[in-house]
């Protein structure tokens, strides 16, 4: 048993060229990546940003999905089942704002990864 999606999307901050292929000549400030697609009916959505560049994200993503594909492959197909609602998409929370609004920094501002966790914590106590 493989992995069957439909509707697949990779997203990263990556910059494009004119020719829409991603830039080789720069790291992306976040280099989280995240894909998602749709199984069986159901979005899911997978998100690795535990590296410092966006190509070992996306590496770990890929590694990740065939490590489950080979579960499947070798009859665990019910685990796999349950080990994929861990991915499922997770419903609109924030009344269709962005992370930028909510945690109210400007659209131009390119806020560091520890700006955003004090942002964060410091809206949590309230």
């Amino acid at each position: 048993m493989g992995i069957r999606a439909d509707d697949i999307l990779v997203s990263t901050n990556i910059e494009v060229r004119l020719d829409g292929m991603p830039r080789s000549d720069r790291e992306p400030k976040d280099p989280g990546a995240s894909v998602y697609w749709s199984a069986k009916g159901k979005q899911q959505c997978m998100a690795i940003d535990h590296y410092d560049r966006a190509a070992d994200n996306l590496a770990a993503i890929a590694a990740t999905l065939e490590a489950a594909r080979a579960i499947g492959r070798h009859g665990g197909g019910e685990i796999l089942e349950r080990a994929f609602q861990g991915f499922t998409a997770l419903p609109e929370r924030a009344g269709g704002k962005s992370w930028y609004d909510v945690l109210q920094f400007q659209p131009a501002t390119k806020p560091t990864a520890d700006e955003v966790r004090s942002r964060f914590l410091e809206m949590a106590k309230n």
